[in-house]
């Protein structure tokens, strides 16, 4: 299935996955397989999922394979390699899943692998259900709609195929019908002519008879060509449907992409809203900083305060023996002159 991936051999980056849902690989898959589309994303998922790894991802999943066959890995049951080895990493994310598979194939261990998938698994569940709280009367809806447009889209899709292949049945009943009356037509030619040849070789033989036999012969030729006639018209009206049923797979195809695309753009949205948690979580944490340094402050402010009345206290006291002692030195001075 990797090998005739299209982007085996043009991806730039040992980190860049294959694409999963490239439809021409995933009709190819279909042919070789010989299953329809359903079949094939309910059994062979696992299968995909390895196949369309990045190239670093790859090489660790076949490293792992090589030992697994060889039996060198710790809690490994048996040495068929069956698809529920990898079965954990479906949905993980590039760089998440080289992480556990380069686990995995440094310390050898298929239990510690397990548990590891489970826990990442685990924790991207909480992370995309505590993301999508917020979003939810936007992102949920744009997803539901794009899933259900998406589902009536491959219904539309997987209809259209059917009647396409439903007039082509037609078409070639119709091409072998005609074959028929072609071939009875030149049996009946040839019997004509006979007749002709007999006609003229025994001129003794009743001429009205076989006057009455060629116009019989003519009018079977006659009523044969009409009838090849009609079956032309009829193939090209079978033509023209097929025309009409290809152009609106064609739209079909455009609302399904569109679709895609409003898909993707909710999930742009919701790693805005990702990040623009992150970004007020940050600002509170800025603001409780804030609050405790004006704290700290307004506290230090006091101490100053208190410090700068003391020597205030000390000043207006000085103030008085001086007023006291001033007093006296005039009273003295007073007394001293009397």
């Amino acid at each position: 299935m990797r090998e005739i991936h299209p982007d085996l051999h043009t991806v730039k980056r040992p980190d860049q996955p294959l694409r999963r849902r490239l439809k021409t690989w995933c009709t190819q898959i279909e042919d070789i397989v010989g299953k329809p589309k359903k079949h094939v994303s309910d059994n062979l998922c696992v299968h995909k999922t390895v196949s369309t790894m990045s190239k670093r991802c790859f090489e660790e999943a076949q490293a792992i394979m090589v030992k697994w066959n060889n039996k060198t890995l710790r809690d490994q049951c048996s040495t068929d390699l069956t698809q529920y080895v990898f079965q954990g990493l479906q949905g993980f994310e590039e760089a998440i899943m080289f992480e556990l598979l380069s686990g995995f194939n440094h310390e050898s261990s298929f239990y510690e692998f397990k548990r590891r998938c489970e826990e990442v698994r685990h924790n991207k569940r909480d992370q995309t259900e505590n993301i999508q709280k917020p979003a939810e009367g936007h992102a949920a809806n744009v997803l539901d709609d794009a899933k259900e447009l998406e589902a009536a889209l491959a219904a539309k899709e997987e209809e259209i195929k059917n009647l396409i292949r439903e007039h082509e049945k037609e078409k070639g009943d119709h091409q072998h019908a005609m074959a028929e009356k072609e071939k009875q037509m030149q049996e009946l030619m040839k019997k004509h002519a006979e007749a002709m040849a007999s006609h003229r070789e025994n001129q003794t033989m009743d001429s009205q008879k076989d006057e009455s036999r060629v116009h019989e012969l003519e009018k079977q030729v006659a009523l044969l060509q009409r009838q090849k006639e009609q079956l032309k018209k009829n193939a090209s009206d079978l033509q023209e449907r097929n025309t009409e049923l290809e152009k609106k797979l064609s739209l079909l195809q455009a609302e399904r992409s569109k679709a895609e695309t409003n898909l993707k753009d909710s999930q742009k949205d919701e790693s805005r809203v990702h990040e623009l948690e992150k970004q007020v979580a940050l600002l509170q944490g800025q603001k409780e900083q804030l609050k405790k340094n004006a704290s700290d402050l307004q506290e230090r402010n006091t101490e100053l305060e208190k410090k700068l009345s003391l020597p205030q206290a000390e000043r207006s006291k000085a103030e008085t023996n001086l007023k006291v002692s001033n007093s006296s030195f005039i009273q003295f001075i007073t007394t001293r002159k009397t």
